[in-house]
Protein backbone atom coordinates (compact mmCIF):
# COMPACT_ATOMS: atom_id res chain seq x y z
CA UNK A 1 0.00 0.00 0.00
CA UNK A 2 1.28 3.49 -0.75
CA UNK A 3 2.41 5.81 1.86
CA UNK A 4 0.78 9.46 1.78
CA UNK A 5 3.14 12.23 2.84
CA UNK A 6 1.99 15.84 3.27
CA UNK A 7 4.70 17.51 1.17
CA UNK A 8 3.21 20.91 2.44
CA UNK A 9 4.33 22.99 5.64
CA UNK A 10 3.19 26.14 7.05
CA UNK A 11 6.46 28.44 6.84
CA UNK A 12 7.23 31.81 8.76
CA UNK A 13 8.11 34.28 6.32
CA UNK A 14 10.09 36.85 8.91
CA UNK A 15 10.16 39.56 6.19
CA UNK A 16 6.17 39.84 5.63
CA UNK A 17 5.19 38.53 9.30
CA UNK A 18 3.19 35.97 7.93
CA UNK A 19 2.88 32.46 7.72
CA UNK A 20 2.52 31.03 3.89
CA UNK A 21 1.80 27.36 2.52
CA UNK A 22 5.19 25.72 0.99
CA UNK A 23 7.09 22.88 0.21
CA UNK A 24 8.44 20.38 3.02
CA UNK A 25 11.74 19.64 1.23
CA UNK A 26 15.45 20.53 2.41
CA UNK A 27 18.06 20.50 -0.05
CA UNK A 28 21.90 20.60 -0.73
CA UNK A 29 23.20 21.89 -3.80
CA UNK A 30 27.23 21.72 -4.67
CA UNK A 31 28.11 24.49 -7.00
CA UNK A 32 31.65 24.63 -8.72
CA UNK A 33 32.56 28.06 -9.24
CA UNK A 34 35.29 27.48 -11.57
CA UNK A 35 33.03 25.80 -14.30
CA UNK A 36 30.06 27.61 -12.91
CA UNK A 37 28.17 23.86 -12.50
CA UNK A 38 25.76 22.74 -9.47
CA UNK A 39 24.42 19.56 -8.60
CA UNK A 40 21.86 18.13 -6.44
CA UNK A 41 23.60 16.46 -3.30
CA UNK A 42 20.81 15.93 -1.40
CA UNK A 43 18.01 16.46 -0.34
CA UNK A 44 14.78 15.47 2.12
CA UNK A 45 11.46 15.46 2.51
CA UNK A 46 10.42 16.89 5.91
CA UNK A 47 7.95 15.10 7.63
CA UNK A 48 8.47 14.93 11.37
CA UNK A 49 5.32 12.54 11.98
CA UNK A 50 7.59 10.01 10.37
CA UNK A 51 11.13 10.32 11.18
CA UNK A 52 10.90 12.55 14.17
CA UNK A 53 13.72 15.00 12.57
CA UNK A 54 13.64 18.87 12.38
CA UNK A 55 14.80 20.52 9.29
CA UNK A 56 17.99 21.46 11.45
CA UNK A 57 18.37 17.63 12.04
CA UNK A 58 18.15 17.28 8.32
CA UNK A 59 20.49 19.94 7.46
CA UNK A 60 23.20 18.57 10.16
CA UNK A 61 23.05 15.21 8.47
CA UNK A 62 23.50 16.39 4.83
CA UNK A 63 26.62 18.99 5.91
CA UNK A 64 28.25 15.73 7.65
CA UNK A 65 27.44 13.14 4.61
CA UNK A 66 29.01 15.95 2.01
CA UNK A 67 32.07 15.60 3.82
CA UNK A 68 32.44 11.77 4.98
CA UNK A 69 30.68 10.36 2.69
CA UNK A 70 30.26 12.57 -0.35
CA UNK A 71 33.66 13.65 0.24
CA UNK A 72 33.51 17.09 -1.44
CA UNK A 73 35.72 19.77 -1.58
CA UNK A 74 34.34 22.85 -0.24
CA UNK A 75 34.63 25.91 1.78
CA UNK A 76 31.47 27.66 2.11
CA UNK A 77 28.03 26.91 3.00
CA UNK A 78 25.39 29.40 2.26
CA UNK A 79 22.16 28.77 3.19
CA UNK A 80 18.98 30.86 4.42
CA UNK A 81 18.70 32.69 7.55
CA UNK A 82 16.24 30.61 9.18
CA UNK A 83 18.72 27.83 9.39
CA UNK A 84 21.08 30.03 11.36
CA UNK A 85 20.99 28.04 14.71
CA UNK A 86 24.12 27.91 17.24
CA UNK A 87 23.89 24.46 16.76
CA UNK A 88 24.04 24.55 12.69
CA UNK A 89 26.79 28.08 13.11
CA UNK A 90 29.24 25.60 15.78
CA UNK A 91 29.24 22.65 13.69
CA UNK A 92 30.17 24.74 10.36
CA UNK A 93 32.61 26.57 12.07
CA UNK A 94 34.11 23.53 13.77
CA UNK A 95 34.66 22.03 10.45
CA UNK A 96 36.41 24.76 9.43
CA UNK A 97 34.09 26.10 6.95
CA UNK A 98 32.69 29.35 6.35
CA UNK A 99 28.65 29.91 6.58
CA UNK A 100 27.21 33.04 5.27
CA UNK A 101 23.13 33.45 6.08
CA UNK A 102 21.78 36.31 3.75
Amino acid sequence: MPIKLNLYDDNIVVSVHQVIRGIGIVNCIYFNPQNEQFWIIDYRIYDPDSDNKTKIDHVEEMILNVINTNKLPFKTVLMDSWYATQRLMALIDNLGKIYYCP
